[in-house]
């Protein structure tokens, strides 16, 4: 009946009374049922799951990781010799600005850091990628360079490594594009690791044909997630 009262803890189960779980009503939780070895609890398949620990602890597994963008704004960046000016973002008549990259005479050059958050999948590649606007409706390509070097906690950096993209600036002023640098491989990278970035742009490159600057939006990386942080302060387990 609709308003018959419920028991305060009610069993779940399938058609083969084996789903280990009960409805707490009082609390409006769902949690094991007491006699429960505290197993761990997975949802998917063999390999493709989310899994919550006996103490609560939420990981992913298998195509069930997920993936974020590790930021850095345009306007957060650092700078120092051969910076690019404050040009003024102007689609419309506005106040805002961006760091603008020149592209006729000048190489120039904005610095940052970055540290791998404890979601990170510890060991997996990572994708840096460029978000930015033409300044002008006029075509051509701009090549951007990414110096950097990555190092676990407790590990010497080693001599930085140089990749680039090339990217269409599309015709359109204003438009938001966004490029991708090839992966950067993590093979035995772990959480609270850092990268120690430059990011510039040659105009002298012979593949760099937009004459015009090019206007920095933000800098980001992909990384994959298998979990929602880290078990302790230092360790994913």
């Amino acid at each position: 009946m609709p308003n018959e009262p419920k028991p305060a803890e009610q069993e779940l189960r399938n058609q083969d009374d084996q789903v280990p779980f009960m409805y707490d009503y009082l609390n409006r939780v769902i949690r094991k049922r007491p006699e429960i070895i505290p197993y761990s609890f997975r949802f998917g398949d063999v390999t493709n799951y989310f899994q919550i620990s006996p103490t609560g602890h939420a990981t992913f597994s298998g195509s069930a990781t997920v993936f974020d963008d590790l930021r850095t704004s345009g306007t957060s960046v650092k700078i120092g010799a051969s910076a690019p000016d404050l040009v003024t973002f102007a689609p419309a008549t506005t106040n805002l600005q961006l760091y603008g990259f020149d592209g006729i005479n000048t190489s120039e050059q904005v610095f940052f850091a970055i540290q791998l958050p404890h979601s990170y999948k510890e060991g997996t590649n990572i994708t840096p990628h460029i978000h930015w606007s033409p300044t002008t409706a006029d075509a051509g390509n701009v090549k951007w360079f990414l110096e950097y070097t990555w190092a676990n906690n407790g590990v010497a950096f080693a001599a930085p490594t140089t990749i680039t993209v090339t990217g269409a600036a599309g015709g359109t002023a204003w438009m938001h594009n966004k490029h991708y640098f090839s992966d950067i491989v993590g093979t035995g990278k772990t959480i609270s690791s850092m990268l120690i970035c430059r990011l510039y742009r040659n105009p002298a490159d012979a593949a760099d044909t937009y004459e015009h600057d090019a206007a920095l939006l933000e800098f980001d990386f992909h990384y994959e997630m298998d979990s929602v942080g880290s078990q302790t302060a230092s360790s994913k387990t």
